[in-house]
């Protein structure tokens, strides 16, 4: 048994910071301090549901449901600080949980308290992760598939994404236009090549960059012709 020596509010918890829609929830957080010693971070819900007050004596059972809500606590706090720094799937914030040492049971809680609030949502991370990429740099289908599925979110997610980024289009004729754009962008700079090191260079480029080997094959095919026209004029 231990006796409540202290319900303070807790400024510093970032779990203050989250509520639905992103309104900040001042004051919700409080610290139950025991007279050992022991403080536990916790909801001031939970002080409620334990019907706990300063100068109540506790038993085991009540601390260890405090221990476990502050544990749970801490790991939503790790989360919140997590996503503060960028958007992140279900599978990437569980990962980097793991890492600090975070327990499964506290993981799934954690996801299912953020993914109710929204702050969680593998098909928004895929449309914002997709609009991105395509909006700094041209890149083909499968480099924003192979990206997303190292994130961990879900094929039908993945193709979801894409399909409403290219707006219910073709993916190969969204795909020549940007290929086309990425070599007008580095065609310069590969000015100096003889015509055939130059096609090689942009072949490799173009596959690195998630391009299917069928519109490489259309743009370099027009990229020769116009080499030739060069030639040519010239």
């Amino acid at each position: 048994m231990s006796v409540v020596v202290g319900i303070k509010e807790d400024n510093r918890a970032p779990s203050r910071r989250l509520a639905p829609g992103g309104r900040a929830r001042g004051g919700d957080m409080r610290v139950v301090i025991l007279d050992d010693g022991r403080s536990f971070p916790v909801e001031v819900e939970e002080v409620s549901r334990c019907g706990i007050a300063v100068g109540d004596t506790v038993s085991s059972d009540v601390i260890d449901r405090l221990a476990l809500h502050s544990l749970h606590v801490q790991a939503r706090d790790a989360a919140m600080r997590l996503l503060a720094t960028r958007p992140r799937s279900i599978s990437e914030l569980s990962f980097r949980l793991r890492q600090r040492g975070v327990q499964e049971a506290q993981i799934r809680g954690v996801v299912d308290d953020l993914s109710r609030l929204g702050y969680l949502d593998d098909l928004a991370f895929a449309r914002e992760w997709v609009a991105a990429r395509l909006g700094a740099r041209p890149c083909g289908v499968a480099w924003l598939r192979r990206e997303l599925r190292e994130k961990g979110v879900a094929p039908a997610l993945i193709e979801q994404a894409i399909r409403e980024a290219f707006g219910g289009q073709d993916y190969s004729v969204i795909e020549e236009r940007n290929a086309r754009t990425l070599i007008e962008q580095r065609l310069r700079a590969y000015h100096h090549l003889s015509s055939n090191a130059r096609v090689r260079r942009l072949a490799g480029l173009l596959e690195r960059r998630g391009f299917s080997t069928a519109t490489i094959t259309r743009v370099l095919r027009a990229v020769r012709r116009s080499t030739v026209k060069d030639a040519l004029d010239d």
